[in-house]
């Protein structure tokens, strides 16, 4: 968040975030001090003695591993409590405790309240902890303060600032650029004028000795927000210059420092600024000074000169890595296809005046020229280069990328005329130029020459140059405007939602979190514009998702927030570190917040790999099963961890190098049968491989298994029967009907009968693989005659998976049985028919015509139906009765041979 908003006097000061974090040496830790992060923020202007401001106190529940010895915490109530010091210097008009229930773990509470300074003292001094609570009182810290100071910077108006003004002493004069009256973050050289200035401050005070410095800068900026009034500048032929005294001698004459004083600043500017329009349109004149005005030069009449600017927009990408984070080293880039302008200002007469030029693109190169038109009359000019993230798409007035500020501060005269919302990168060092300077010419423009609130603004044009470049791996690129909200400071999670990238530019305590140099996280953000645009995002998502826990509770996440983390990675080939995904921190903060491996997903910070649970619901192997398929890099067999029991996957293989196009194939183009339009889980996405004939379905079936991504079982196999064939045991059951399925496994306990003492079951143990889905039958040679078995089935599919156990059958080996007496079958029938379906069943037998006996019955036992039926040996007889005149009910079907007879239920639902 913009920790400082210009507002009255303060609009001297820069932009203020004043703010340290948790862990204050003392003698004794509160017991939650390594859980909690917080902070303690000025919001809506640096105050002045008399002037009540806001206060901020955040805190940020850790995500640690300490909480599993800490789980009551979790639960207790607290209170945050908001002290200030000296108590006679300042006080608080709002609450100061702040009751809650509960820490949730990795959420940020915030606690706002407001202030007044009643007295100039030396420092300011506002501080908060956390405190446990009962029963509505407090019962001790268990986390000490974030804390915010502020210094006494000016003693005549009661001005506060930071630190480093209070101790150097620093002026306004070195903060003000009377070419645009803005006040500017740190001395610059090349802007600001200390000798014009102090002119201003002695001119001023000439006027109204009352005035300090500071409002007499202000004072002078006042022409760039309310307009000069008509008729009171006046030109002095024998020094050559324009004498400006009139303008302020009215400001103060209506009521300006009044106005200060009263703390009505804002309200008088804009009554004045109505008042002066109205005096300059009533003599059909032009008032220049509008701040919403972009002065053509054509309104000046007369002859004009032609101007061109040129240069080459460039900016500086910072590097990171998974151990030290994002880094001060960068590598120097051009600003591509984006939108470039030239805000000039110039004089006439002494007067100033201001023009932001028609818009040129650069090229891959960053070069842009602009040529425009000036007025002949003009005696001193000074360029600005100005590039705005705006470019991508074939129609330049309606760039696909736009980078946005989401609390514009620029002034409405820089800003892109064309859209007004766009972050403004504008170089701070200008060019003069005279009449007779036919070309201007900038060399290189770096966008980074100046940083602020601890990071380079230019990150906007990393965004831009980043999501440019995201564009290219579509043919062809993405059409849909693509709307990014950043400016440094920006508090905002980085997320997507219709369109639009919200990216968090926060550097401070305890956020620091800044993505706009994080490639990883900016394409992760594309991955789900892409999701949104070419196929489509899922329902019923877990936005608490992590990497490597797997949630089958919201399935639909683990492909929605893999696929963009493997496109982020796939988008960075060649870049060395295209198998990792790292979110950092801010510029020089030593280490990155986390950091993932695509290629091992279970390698990376914030969680044990023991941790890594994998799996069809786990984005982390979804992630990973996606870059094994995709990249060059194969692993024949996958390695052996020994760290990792879980992962002995020496018997499985990465063959694949399948490359993207594949990949976005599936993603962009299969329509999966039923509800979804496009993949919504990753056995989404395997289907759609073998639909669209990517063949290699073994290959893609072992680096599934190898990310632990396994169908849902196959179902447990029913109308297991047995029968003793002569001195063997034959068992039948009825086929599964997955598409996947691989074979059945038949396991066997036994007993030996009539010994005494009677003897116990022995354990199961596995008997035979069949290897067909179509092979359900077996027979069982090695038995014993005068044993008592049990059997039971499992089926499993091409990844492994087993089915549980079907249920058990049991049979007594007899002696001395002919096998061409054994009249055995076995039959199955389905629990339930569907609505236009017919009543299918089953047979199987093991004598040549085999007899057998068919009745269906209704609830109240009525005959509907009987037939005769004659089976064959060894083959799977079906018979179908059409159903289509039997209502909805429930029925039953009996068997019958000379030595059997049996009776199931049946559903029939219409």
């Amino acid at each position: 968040m913009r920790g400082i908003k210009i507002s009255k006097i303060a609009a001297l000061w820069l932009l203020m975030v004043l703010m340290v974090g948790f862990g204050r040496a003392t003698k004794e830790l509160p017991p939650l001090e390594r859980n909690i992060d917080g902070a303690m923020m000025i919001i809506g202007g640096v105050p002045k003695v008399g002037e009540s401001f806001e206060i901020v106190y955040r805190i940020k529940i850790k995500e640690t591993q300490d909480w599993k010895l800490r789980e009551d915490d979790l639960t207790r109530d607290y209170v945050a409590i908001i002290r200030c010091a000296p108590p006679e210097a300042v006080e608080i008009l709002g609450e100061d405790k702040f009751f809650f229930s509960g820490l949730p773990i990795g959420r940020t509470i915030e606690f706002r309240t407001r202030c007044r300074i009643l007295k100039p003292v030396s420092w300011i001094y506002i501080d908060g902890d956390i405190d446990l609570a009962v029963q509505g009182k407090s019962l001790g810290p268990v986390a000490t303060s974030g804390d915010a100071t502020l210094w006494l910077i000016d003693t005549e108006t009661g001005q506060y600032g930071t630190r480093e003004e209070y101790e150097r002493g620093l002026s306004v004069e070195y903060r003000y650029d009377f070419v645009d009256g803005s006040f500017i973050g740190r001395y610059d050289q090349s802007r600001v004028s200390l000798a014009e200035n102090r002119r201003i401050i002695k001119m001023m005070k000439e006027l109204e000795p009352s005035l300090t410095d500071s409002l007499a800068l202000l004072l002078h900026s006042e022409q760039y927000k309310v307009g000069v009034p008509k008729g009171t500048a006046k030109w002095d032929s024998l020094n050559q210059r324009w004498i400006d005294k009139g303008v302020y001698e009215y400001y103060l004459k209506d009521g300006w420092l009044k106005a200060v004083q009263d703390g009505r600043l804002m309200e008088w500017e804009e009554n004045e600024k109505m008042k002066i329009q109205k005096e300059w349109k009533g003599g059909k004149g032009f008032n220049f000074f509008r701040i919403d005005n972009n002065t053509p030069p054509d309104l000046h009449g007369g002859d004009r000169l032609t101007k061109t600017f040129d240069g080459y927009w460039k900016f500086k990408d910072h590097l990171y890595n998974k151990d030290q984070g994002l880094l001060a080293d960068a590598i120097k880039k051009p600003v591509k296809n984006a939108r470039a302008r030239i805000y000039i200002t110039y004089q006439i007469s002494g007067v100033p005046y201001r023009y932001v030029s028609e818009q040129c693109i650069t090229n891959e190169n960053g070069y842009f020229s602009i040529t425009t038109e000036l007025p002949n009359s003009f005696e001193l000019g000074k360029a600005f280069a100005v590039v705005y993230p705006a470019g991508g798409g074939p129609d330049t007035a309606s760039p696909v990328i736009n980078v946005s500020d989401p609390n514009p501060h620029q002034p409405s005269y820089k800003r892109d005329p064309l859209d007004p919302t766009l972050y403004v990168i504008l170089n701070l060092y200008y060019k003069e130029f005279y009449p007779n300077s036919l070309l201007v010419h900038f060399d290189t423009v770096y966008a980074d020459t100046y940083p602020a609130v601890g990071q380079p603004e230019s990150g906007c044009l990393n965004i831009y140059e980043t999501y440019l470049h995201a564009r290219t791996f579509m043919s062809p690129p993405p059409g849909w405007p693509l709307r990014v909200m950043w400016e440094p400071g920006y508090d905002s999670a980085t997320a997507y939602r219709n369109d639009t990238i919200w990216v968090i530019g926060e550097p401070s305590v305890p956020i620091e979190d800044t993505d706009e140099w994080d490639d990883d996280v900016l394409l992760h953000e594309f991955g789900h514009y892409l999701m949104d645009n070419y196929a489509e995002i899922p329902p019923n998502l877990n936005p608490n998702h992590r990497w490597y826990l797997s949630d089958s509770v919201y399935k639909n996440t683990a492909y929605t927030e893999g696929w963009p983390t493997f496109f982020s990675g796939r988008t960075r080939v060649n870049s060395g570190t295209d198998s990792l995904y790292v979110d950092n921190k801010k510029i020089g903060s030593g280490s990155a917040l986390l950091w993932r491996n695509i290629e091992n997903p279970w390698l990376g910070s914030g969680f044990d790999t023991l941790q890594f649970q994998g799996g069809p619901w786990c984005e982390g192997a979804v992630a990973g099963a996606l870059w094994d398929i995709y990249d060059s890099h194969n692993e024949s067999p996958y390695h052996s961890y020994p760290s990792l029991p879980q992962f002995p996957d020496t018997g499985l293989y990465d063959t694949l190098t399948m490359g993207f196009n594949p990949i976005w194939d599936v993603f962009d183009n299969y329509n999966p049968p039923g509800e979804p339009t496009n993949c919504w889980t990753i056995f989404h996405f395997r289907s759609g491989w073998n639909a669209l004939n990517y063949d290699h379905a073994y290959a893609v079936n072992e680096i599934l298994l190898h990310h632990r991504i396994r169908d849902s079982i196959p179902a447990k196999p029913i109308g297991l029967s047995a029968a003793q064939v002569g001195n063997a045991v034959r068992l039948y059951w009825r086929k599964n009907l997955e598409f996947d399925l691989q074979g059945y496994r038949i396991y066997r306990r036994s007993k030996k009968e009539f010994v005494i003492p009677p003897q116990p079951w022995g354990s199961w143990v596995f008997l035979a693989d069949k290897g067909s889905p179509n092979d359900t039958t077996h027979l069982d040679q090695a038995v014993q005659l005068g044993w008592r078995y049990r059997y039971k089935v499992t089926a499993y599919d091409s990844l492994g998976n087993e089915s549980e156990y079907s249920d058990s059958v049991e049979i007594f080996v007899q002696f001395g049985i002919n096998p061409d007496d054994i009249e055995m079958f076995s039959f199955c029938v389905p629990p339930l028919i569907a609505m236009k379906g017919d009543l299918k069943i089953c047979y199987s037998s093991v004598v040549n015509n085999q007899k057998v006996i068919l009745k269906l019955y209704d609830i109240c036992g009525r005959l509907v139906h009987k037939q005769d039926i004659v089976l064959k040996k060894g083959i799977d007889n079906e018979f179908v009765f059409s159903s289509k005149n039997l209502s909805s009910g429930v029925y039953f079907v009996q068997i019958q041979t000379k030595d059997y007879n049996k009776i199931q239920k049946v559903v029939i639902v219409r």
